[in-house]
């Protein structure tokens, strides 16, 4: 093509090296989100979401986070937390095993929800989200807190001390710390110990 869109610099940098474009020719435009989005529900749960394709290269983030809600569960039981997994893919199947596993140890903890066509509806109804991405721009637009973390990494809390970082890559945790359940349970507990003002 004659012109091309990236999303984000590094983006821009990995399409201009790999298929010898010309940089003039390309332009970042950054994802964008719709910004009108409804009033938090609050509820008696702390209600955990992601949402991603749940593909080979992308299905880690949900993984870890059915693996670890029997542990969070325990921890905090006087939140009762709950996770909704929101996406689908080739690895669904292996999701709804993840999530069959952790609700036989804390009955309700997970919520395979699929395919999801009114994703602000969701995100008025979480407390956190965990995820990156395009995905992690529309929770921040809900006003939902955020850990970032993806197959590629996990960046922790989104806040001041990382945004800009984020903010270069476009949100994907490129060259975070690696995506492993301590890395992730660690995260969570910031926000987790925090009170419902502080999140």
């Amino acid at each position: 093509g004659r012109r091309t869109i990236a999303v984000s610099e590094d983006v821009k940098s990995f399409i201009v090296e790999k298929y010898k474009l010309d940089p003039a020719s390309v332009e970042v435009i950054t994802n964008g989100v719709d910004t009108d989005v409804p009033a938090h529900q609050p509820s008696k749960r702390l209600r955990i979401v992601t949402a991603s394709r749940l593909d080979g290269d992308t299905a880690l983030c949900p993984t870890l986070l059915c693996e670890l809600m029997p542990r969070i569960c325990k921890d905090h039981p006087e939140l009762e937390p709950t996770l909704t997994v929101v996406g689908v893919g080739e690895k669904l199947s292996e999701l709804r095993e993840a999530a069959r596993l952790a609700n036989s140890q804390s009955p309700g903890a997970v919520t395979m929800a699929g395919s999801v066509l009114d994703m602000q509806a969701v995100l008025a109804r979480a407390d956190i989200f965990v995820g990156s991405s395009r995905a992690a721009l529309e929770a921040m637009a809900a006003g939902v807190p955020v850990v970032l973390c993806s197959d590629m990494g996990c960046d922790g809390v989104l806040d001041e001390t990382n945004l800009r970082r984020a903010e270069e890559t476009n949100f994907p945790c490129r060259g975070g710390n690696p995506a492993d359940h301590e890395t992730l349970r660690l995260a969570l507990e910031r926000l987790l110990c925090a009170s419902e003002r502080e999140r």
